[in-house]
């Protein structure tokens, strides 16, 4: 598992892949890396990123299929 630094390096890695016209969904199942993640997730969004966290794959499928609803 990646502690908060190593997130937040792999978000700027990421934003220089030219992502930004996609969503990027992340489904996490361990309650205990929430926070990490929602750091993340918060970071690629200040970056311009549609990026969420699910806690369900069924979620994030939804979502990366339709957007918000």
């Amino acid at each position: 598992p990646l502690d908060l630094g190593q997130l937040q390096e792999l978000v700027r890695q990421v934003s220089q892949m030219g992502l930004k016209d996609i969503r990027i969904a992340f489904v996490e199942t361990s309650h205990a890396r929430i926070a990490n993640d929602e750091a993340a997730e918060i970071l690629g969004r200040e970056l311009g990123y549609s990026v969420r966290i699910f806690g369900h794959e069924t979620e994030a499928a939804l979502w990366l299929r339709y957007g918000e609803s």
